[in-house]
């Protein structure tokens, strides 16, 4: 939840501020995994558009080789209702030689929304603001006010 430190081992879905939802990434195990792809698929099933800020800022273990493989066999069993709903989805990642990397990844094999990698949360802010406007959708004041985030604290 937007405000307070989500749980070390989980990946946290945060929907107050939907259409923006806010994915935050602590340590990544097969259960948290599998939870975040559930919360998607709410998000799916509710059938109203929306785009994502992914918060890796305080990632502590990298996704297995097992746990990429899960992501790309859901990402492309749902591509349909995700490129229709997700507006898109940016992926706020401090480090420049991860951003590079995620941003080859996305090269490679496109993703059925549109992507953006960045370095903080004001660029990934500014992003998912510009795609909801592009879109013609009401961005709050709340959503604003995402921009001057504490960058040392977690949502």
């Amino acid at each position: 939840m937007v405000g307070s430190a989500p749980d070390t081992s989980a990946i946290e879905t945060d929907t107050r501020l939907f259409p923006l939802v806010v994915i935050s990434f602590l340590r990544i195990s097969d259960e948290a995994f599998e939870r975040a792809f559930r919360d998607s698929e709410r998000l799916m099933a509710a059938g109203r558009p929306w785009v994502v800020l992914r918060d890796f800022r305080f990632l502590a273990s990298q996704p297995t080789a097992k746990q990429r493989r899960r992501a790309a066999e859901w990402t492309a069993a749902n591509a349909e209702p995700l490129g229709r709903l997700c507006l898109g989805a940016v992926s706020v990642v401090p480090q420049p030689l991860v951003r590079s990397a995620l941003a080859v990844v996305h090269w490679v094999t496109p993703p059925p929304m549109p992507e953006h990698v960045c370095r903080d949360v004001r660029e990934g802010v500014d992003w998912c603001i510009g795609r909801l406007e592009l879109s013609g959708l009401e961005v709050t004041d709340a959503m604003r006010a995402l921009r001057d985030h504490d960058a040392s604290l977690p949502f």
